[in-house]
C-alpha cells in the first residue's frame, strides 16, 4: 500500500495538532499560547508535514526583511529517522527562497545533536554561542546560519510507502 506525503501550510485551527508533537519531542515544549502568537505573526511560514491523515512534523519561522528565522522544528517521536525532518527542512528553505530571503538562521541546543547533523547536512555553519539560553536543563544555544540560493533548487518528486 502506497501513503502520500505533503507538506502543506499550516493553518491556526491546526496549532492543537502542533502543540501535541511538540509536547511529546522537546523536554521544555512551547506552550499553546507562544505557538499561536508567532503562528499569526503576518510574516510567518507555518508548514505541516501530513501522511495521509496525520501531521507527522512541522517547521514554524518568521520572516524578518531578508532572513528568514527557523524558530522551530519538529518530527513526532515515532516517525523521527525516516528522512521526514529532511523534507520539512528542504521545503521550508525552499518556501523562504520563494519569499525572497536571502539567509537562514536559528538556535539549536548544544545537545541535541540529531538537530545539529541535519543542519550541518544542509550546510548550516556556526556562527556564535549564547550562553544559558535554554532553560530546564540550562544549556547554551549555538546560532546556526546559511545563505539561500536566489532560487529554490529543483527537487525530486517521491512518493512514500
Amino acid at each position: 500500500m502506497t501513503t502520500t506525503a505533503g507538506v502543506l501550510n499550516l493553518s491556526s485551527a491546526e496549532i492543537q495538532r502542533v502543540l501535541e508533537i511538540e509536547e511529546r519531542t522537546f523536554p521544555h515544549p512551547w506552550t499553546l499560547a507562544d505557538l499561536e502568537w508567532l503562528s499569526q505573526e503576518k510574516q510567518s511560514l507555518k508548514l505541516g508535514l501530513w501522511q495521509g491523515e496525520n501531521l507527522v512534523g512541522y517547521v514554524i519561522g518568521t520572516i524578518e526583511e531578508s532572513v528568514f528565522h527557523l524558530a522551530n522544528l519538529a518530527v513526532d517521536v515515532p516517525c523521527q529517522r525516516q528522512g521526514w525532518g529532511s523534507r520539512l527542512l528542504r521545503t521550508v528553505l525552499d518556501r523562504a527562497t520563494e519569499l525572497k530571503c536571502r539567509s537562514c538562521r536559528l538556535e539549536v541546543r548544544h545537545s541535541n545533536m540529531a538537530a545539529l547533523h541535519l543542519y550541518q547536512k544542509f550546510g548550516f555553519a556556526v556562527d556564535g554561542v549564547r550562553r544559558r539560553f535554554y532553560t530546564k536543563p540550562v544549556e547554551d544555544a549555538w546560532l546556526l546560519s546559511r545563505p539561500l540560493p536566489a532560487e529554490p533548487e529543483p527537487q525530486p518528486i517521491v512518493v512514500y510507502g
